[in-house]
């Protein structure tokens, strides 16, 4: 299962105009120390959450931001249900194939 990194950290591409690879494993950092930078530089993609404030968010606030804008961004494509654009984005893990 090759997968691009896709770092979310501050500094980054916004969040906004990034397209979510379809398949991508996601890395997010401490909230006081952030992503190392021997490990951004290994990431495909550098992503940010805009913000008001300066400040980071909690880490299971951001996964769950970077989780909502990837369903939201698939349900945009492929519009009609959530079911299908779960589907479309291969959701749920492996699936097995029956016959």
């Amino acid at each position: 299962y090759s997968c691009p990194l896709v770092a979310i950290e501050l500094g980054g591409q916004s969040l906004e105009h990034f397209t979510h690879p379809q398949r991508c494993v996601y890395l997010l950092g401490s909230e006081d120390y952030g992503i190392p930078p021997y490990i951004l530089q290994k990431c495909a993609y550098h992503v940010t959450i805009p913000t008001l404030r300066t400040s980071s968010f909690n880490v299971a606030v951001a996964g769950g931001i970077v989780m909502y804008d990837r369903l939201a961004k698939a349900l945009r494509q492929h519009p009609g249900s959530m079911a299908e654009a779960a589907r479309a984005e291969g959701a749920g893990g492996n699936s097995v194939q029956r016959s």
